[in-house]
């Protein structure tokens, strides 16, 4: 996922939230577009969701694990070596983290939803 994360900025951080945004890029050769599908690779929902934690960890500093996610929509498709820009604002709640997030090409919205996840050790 590294590879992918072309640049990334924490915009708001304090010890009870965080809103972090980043550019992806992947490959032609990315593994997550095998099989997914032939002659017209897409990247998979669940690997979008992986950017967005990725994306998360970076910020917080901290390895996060999914705990889940809620009105998750997926309006949009991701190809190789398109940008995709993602979002994501999370806010200390006990000891998880919630928050929204927004995926999008240019204008054209990917994706977005709600999402929890719980903070382990440091990334």
């Amino acid at each position: 996922m590294n590879e992918a994360l072309r640049k990334w900025s924490v915009e708001e951080r304090s010890e009870s939230s965080l809103k972090v945004s980043g550019v992806f890029i992947f490959p032609e050769d990315f593994g997550g577009f095998a099989g997914h599908f032939p002659g017209r690779p897409i990247l998979p929902a669940i690997v979008q969701l992986a950017a967005v934690r990725h994306l998360g960890q970076k910020g917080l500093g901290a390895r996060l694990v999914p705990v889940g996610c809620q009105r998750t929509k997926f309006r949009g498709v991701v190809s190789p070596l398109e940008e995709m820009e993602v979002t994501v604002v999370l806010h200390k709640k006990g000891d998880n983290w919630h928050g929204k997030f927004t995926m999008q090409k240019g204008d054209e919205p990917v994706a977005g939803g709600t999402l929890e996840l719980s903070c382990g050790k440091e990334a």
